[in-house]
């Protein structure tokens, strides 16, 4: 898949903060403005390239692990594709209160393309976290209006 097709397919997938009671997140909708300054980073499929369920399990722990030592909460997210494969489920996890800056390092450590970043004005965008990713430099966020 191209990155076009990556970025358009990132937009459709549904975000669920697993809260009481869930949270769902879209990119370019609005939500509420407690989850400002938060992320949603997943360490599964390093470059939108498919593992393995035990390679994404281990990738998975190591992320949590990593949070946990900084001292973040841990808050599950999953994202679903709605015209996926009805299987495809991808977890993750919110995280509240790290710079934007910090995440996306911490993504691209572990082979993102992107995060969701949830910023000051409470809307949920996708944020460049592999350099070149849909033509744009690292910390870019991707227009919600683009093709």
């Amino acid at each position: 898949m191209n990155d076009a097709d990556l970025v358009s397919a990132y937009r459709r997938t549904r975000y669920e903060l697993r809260l009481t009671p869930p949270v769902r997140v879209r990119i370019g909708a609005p939500v509420a403005p407690l989850l400002s300054s938060t992320a949603i980073v997943t360490a599964y499929n390093p470059a939108s390239e498919i593992r393995t369920a035990d390679v994404n399990a281990r990738a998975d722990s190591r992320l949590g692990d990593v949070l946990t030592a900084w001292g973040i909460p841990l808050i599950r997210s999953i994202a679903r594709d709605p015209d996926g494969p009805e299987e495809w489920t991808e977890p993750g996890y919110a995280v509240r209160g790290l710079p934007r800056v910090v995440v996306v390092e911490l993504a691209e450590t572990f082979g993102q393309n992107a995060i969701v970043w949830i910023g000051g004005d409470a809307v949920a965008r996708l944020v460049v976290t592999r350099r070149g990713f849909a033509g744009l430099p690292l910390g870019a966020a991707i227009r919600n209006d683009a093709p």
